[in-house]
């Protein structure tokens, strides 16, 4: 059970566990909340108790990961992730000696493959692939393989900064895609709203015909002293605005909102995979938004598949963020003077 750690002013939650080889470790983990200093102690104990004969999850855990302690926790963090969630899933069976560059090749274009169909962005793809790298490139100074497989693998290309979509493709967006816990901010966001000022709209900021924007969620910090909060300190005064609304659209954000006694228009409710953003998770964390927007994408390309069943190769929506449909708002603007 975790305690509380007065001057770190963080929860700490410790076991002591045996590893394959016999011998006895104590290790403890730190978080903002009882709950999440609990969850990754379980999380590391199961990948310290795991199979580490030659395999790629037994170097992980007694030679790569332990390199890592002087690193920051936010890199630790994200580290850990990438094992549980990719790495350790497809190669941590595998022995060392059996993962060769065509092997890692084929696992990379699954992942292109999957961004193509937004459920994975190409800079988490470099991520992966640097964590990949950096822990074969151990072994390899190790001596225990003859080579990093990694290397020479090709990645797929980041896509040109700034994408702009067209009318129809944003229709399909807030048709298809608007929806879940980010489907109202997907809404919002098609009004040319930054991120920290779709997740800090209020109910009292919007109207029947008018947005009032006035508030932002912003985040700080790094690793487990990151917070997240609603300020009204937007990035410049003229961020201080009203926008007028087509008629029905404010009934259509909030026919999109979940039932929630939360004031805000995105109230918080928290996804599998995403981090909470608050202790009442009130509002959502601008941390999970690419992860929202590749939901919505998903969605929306079901939806393609769906529609064209026996009519040919269906459409693919583009690969966009957020910030990409604030683009799209002022090529919008700009087209109609």
């Amino acid at each position: 059970m975790a305690t509380y750690i007065e001057s770190k002013k963080l929860w700490k939650s410790q076991a002591r566990i045996k590893l394959a080889d016999g011998k006895a470790k104590r290790i403890a983990e730190y978080g903002a909340t009882a709950e999440s200093a609990d969850g990754k102690l379980a999380a590391t104990v199961a990948l310290l108790t795991g199979n580490h004969d030659g395999s790629y999850r037994g170097f992980v855990v007694l030679g790569y990961l332990p390199t890592l302690r002087k690193k920051s926790e936010a890199w630790r963090e994200q580290v850990r992730s990438i094992m549980e969630v990719h790495l350790l899933p497809a190669f941590g069976h595998q022995d060392l000696k059996e993962i060769t560059r065509p092997k890692v090749q084929q696992y990379f274009e699954g992942l292109e493959a999957r961004m193509e169909h937004g459920e994975i962005g190409a800079w988490h793809i470099r991520h992966i692939h640097k964590v990949l790298k950096a822990s074969l490139e151990l072994a390899f100074q190790d001596g225990l393989i003859a080579r990093n497989p990694v290397w020479k693998v090709e990645l797929p290309p980041i896509p040109e900064a700034g994408t702009v979509i067209t009318l129809e493709q944003l229709a399909d967006l807030v048709a298809y895609g608007a929806r879940g816990v980010w489907g109202p901010a997907v809404a919002l966001g098609t009004l040319g709203l930054r991120v920290g000022e779709i997740l800090g709209t209020q109910m009292s900021d919007l109207t029947e015909d008018n947005l009032v924007v006035e508030w932002q969620v912003i985040t700080r910090g790094k690793g487990a002293k990151r917070v997240t909060k609603l300020v009204n300190k937007l990035k410049t005064p003229t961020s201080h605005r009203s926008i007028p609304l087509p008629a029905g659209y404010a009934a259509l954000i909030l026919s999109l909102r979940a039932e929630s006694d939360s004031p805000m228009v995105c109230p918080g409710g928290i996804a599998p995979g995403q981090k909470v953003g608050t202790e009442r998770a009130s509002y959502l964390n601008p941390d999970n938004a690419s992860r929202g927007m590749q939901q919505a994408i998903a969605r929306v390309n079901a939806a393609y598949v769906a529609h064209h069943r026996g009519k040919g190769e269906p459409p693919v929506f583009p690969n966009i963020t957020f910030h990409d449909l604030r683009r799209t708002f002022k090529s919008i603007m700009d087209d109609i003077g």
